[in-house]
């Protein structure tokens, strides 16, 4: 779990903790000549050596003509150097980081009636004042794009009617800073970084988050969230909408919203004044850095007083969570036998050791979260994991603890269950999955105390696992019971995890999540919609196919070995996030919480998915996919692909009336197999055809659809778990 005084990593910098002065301008301090005196130095050295990790200087005008007052700090002109050094070296001294921000002050709902070419001079002013900055030893700088400033009067669809360069669609309103921060990228190295202080509402949340996006992909390193121009029909203090439950300020609420949509580092402000407040924020991982502005301008050990109190906080919160883990330790009966003559909740244990980054853990929480929906008040659910970091990475809620309960499951490392197995006991039923052994100090209480273990193996479609599903796997002693499961496509094996609710709910309501997803692209219900997750692969050949079809497209590309296989195509860097190949449009996303991941496939038009988890969604939303298996030795994960190809064209041969083209099969097979294919290096080129596939998409969606409807209905594994556990464990149905 992240805390407020961990510390931060942008580019080559290391940000002390995770608090941050905003820039505060100090009109009562400054002279009208915009030099910086000896009372600003002092100031900020009080703040920075009271622990701060880091600093923002106030806003500083970048031309004469464009201050809010006549005595604010300026940056547009090499005299101002000096003064403005001695601030960074003074902060320099305390292991603090400092930035300035750079500002105008625009011209207000007059924007519209200003001349190109003075836009012309300011945008040069800006650049200029940007070399002012490095050359002052400043760690970075922060655009001031917020506040009815000029950056926000260019952005607000409210203000700028222009119809040059500088207004008509969201581009050319964007285009002032789309220019200064390409035009100026030299200038950041590693270890310069450029922020941005944005509106969030511009003047709707969604306007903001697209702003937000779109600064990501120009190369934005950090973003600031402040308030923007806002909608006048807004007569009330909140400008955005905010559910009724959300403990802060409304600016804040904006900032863990637009946290949701990029991967670069976010900052909150507004009437953020307590500890608490701060750490509900970063330890929620809602943002990643917490702006203290009045507050520590009354105090300015904010810093030294909010460590106390926190420290006092987690002492009382370690000694609270202990007499809750007593208190359910004493609870749940130490001898599964108990609990059955007792007539009281079933206990399932479920291990998983990660080994392959996401792909184990993800099914194993799949399975958990369904399991707890389906037999909500009938079983008591722990999952005992090697190691958490994957778990967070899935679900960023779920805190670095050993022993936590979340969504009434309760998640343990096994180095604590270890120490506390005598208090924590072992279940009725324990799931093992994919081979990761159960521990010897738990078997040995499970030999005579369980009823029954069930091995969950790794997702297969080959014809054999219909014959060993359920078999008994004997066992050196006591009187538990030891079972092979084994998922698949058909009714014989133990079926796949699915969760209907999500395809149900994405084809209820397709036009919201297409926003959601394809919101930033323009017009995306025109368009070829696909989502690319893979092991490394070279994709030249799946680009040569989309450059022959006649509609355009929009890729959403996942993962890094994704993303780095497809950059590798391309000779020239791609900056941030997003990158346009003629009529293809590609998104490199970061990594989705599987409730998204699962939303988008279903609300794409193809999927290309690795492994187990990210299959089962793509095979059960009907949508047409291609799945790419673990590559084993001799090209062993061959036979699982083949099972599967047997058992899924064979199906929708005999059941489908959908299909067209009676070539359809085949050609599916060829490509999958090719696909699969494992070649000696992952650069070399495949054989793989994909125009058939890219120009037959409803065709295929037509089939798969049946496909999907079947394994809905007839291999759902938690449907085939729960009769188990009301046949052999006597659950309540």
């Amino acid at each position: 779990m992240t805390t407020i005084f961990d510390s931060i990593q942008i580019k080559n910098i290391k940000i002390q903790n995770r608090i941050v002065l905003p820039p505060l301008v100090r009109f009562s301090i400054i002279e009208k000549d915009g030099f910086v005196n000896d009372k600003l130095v002092e100031w900020y050295e009080t703040i920075a050596k009271n622990g701060v990790g880091l600093i923002i200087v106030e806003a500083s005008s970048v031309s004469e003509n464009g201050k809010l007052r006549d005595n604010q700090l300026g940056i547009w002109d090499n005299k101002f150097i000096p003064g403005l050094k001695k601030i960074a070296d003074k902060v320099h001294e305390y292991n603090t980081k400092i930035m300035i921000q750079v500002h105008h002050a625009g011209f207000k709902e007059k924007i519209t009636d200003v001349s190109t070419e003075e836009l012309d001079i300011i945008l040069e002013d800006f650049k200029a004042a940007f070399k002012i900055a490095k050359t002052a030893s400043f760690d970075g700088i922060e655009i001031h794009g917020a506040h009815t400033y000029l950056l926000s009067q260019l952005a607000s669809h409210l203000w700028n009617s222009r119809t040059d360069k500088y207004g008509g669609d969201f581009n050319g309103r964007m285009h002032f800073a789309e220019r200064l921060i390409t035009e100026t990228r030299e200038i950041f190295n590693k270890d310069f970084i450029l922020g941005y202080r944005m509106g969030g509402n511009e003047p709707e949340l969604i306007d903001g988050i697209k702003i937000a996006k779109f600064l990501e992909n120009l190369g934005i390193d950090i973003l600031h969230v402040s308030s923007g121009i806002p909608n006048p029909e807004y007569k009330k203090e909140k400008k955005v909408d905010v559910p009724q439950d959300f403990p802060l300020d409304w600016v804040v609420y904006m900032a863990t919203e637009i946290k949701k949509h990029v991967k670069i580092p976010v900052i909150a402000v507004r009437k953020i004044k307590k500890e608490s407040q701060a750490s509900w924020l970063i330890e929620n991982n809602y943002v990643d850095m917490v702006a203290i502005g009045r507050a520590m301008l009354s105090n300015p050990d904010w810093i030294g007083y909010a460590k106390k109190l926190f420290l006092k906080r987690k002492e009382n919160e370690k000694k609270e969570n202990e007499k809750k883990e007593e208190k359910k330790c004493n609870g749940v009966a130490r001898n599964a036998h108990e609990n059955k003559e007792n007539n009281e909740l079933i206990n399932i244990d479920i291990f998983c050791k990660i080994v392959d980054n996401y792909g184990d853990i993800g099914v194993v929480l799949r399975l958990g979260k369904e399991l707890k929906k389906t037999l909500e008040n009938k079983i008591n659910l722990r999952i005992i994991i090697s190691k958490i970091d994957e778990l967070i990475a899935i679900n960023p809620k779920i805190k670095d603890l050993d022993y936590q309960e979340f969504n009434n499951i309760t998640y343990i490392t096994n180095s604590y269950f270890e120490k506390n197995i005598q208090k924590l006991g072992v279940a009725n039923l324990v799931i093992e999955t994919f081979g990761c052994g159960i521990p010897d100090y738990y078997m040995e209480l499970a030999y005579f105390n369980s009823e029954y273990i069930l091995n969950l193996e790794y997702l297969t479609g080959e014809k054999w696992v219909n014959d060993f599903h359920m078999k008994e796997s004997l066992l050196p002693k006591g009187s538990v019971k030891k079972y092979f499961y084994f998922p698949g496509f058909s009714e014989e094996a133990g079926g796949l995890v699915i969760r209907e609710q999500i395809r149900k709910k994405v084809n209820a309501h397709k036009e919201k999540y297409l926003k959601k997803y394809y919101g930033e692209f323009l017009n995306p219900e025109k368009k070829l919609k696909g989502t690319i997750f893979s092991y490394e692969k070279n994709f030249i050949p799946f680009f040569d196919a989309l450059k022959k079809l006649d509609e355009e497209v929009i890729l959403m590309i996942f993962s890094t070995k994704t993303q780095n296989s497809i950059k590798n195509i391309f000779n020239k860097k791609i900056f941030g996030n997003a990158y346009k190949y003629g009529k293809i449009e590609m998104k490199f996303s970061k990594f989705l919480s599987q409730d998204q991941y699962e939303e988008i496939i279903n609300v794409s038009d193809f999927n290309f998915v690795r492994g187990e988890d990210s299959a089962t969604m793509a095979v059960t939303s009907g949508k047409p996919f291609l799945w790419q298996l673990y590559p084993q030795e001799n090209n062993t994960h061959m036979e699982k692909l083949e099972g599967f190809l047997d058992t899924y064209t064979t199906f929708l041969n005999k059941n489908n009336k959908n299909i067209d083209d009676k070539n359809l099969t085949a050609n599916l097979i060829k490509l999958f197999k090719d696909y699969n294919d494992k070649v000696d290096n992952y650069l070399d080129l495949g054989n793989e055809s994909y125009l058939y596939f890219l120009k037959n998409i409803k065709n295929i969606e037509r089939a798969n659809i049946v496909f999907a409807d079947y394994l809905l209905s007839k291999c759902n594994l938690i449907n085939k778990l729960k009769s188990f556990i009301y046949e052999f464990l006597g659950g309540k149905k």
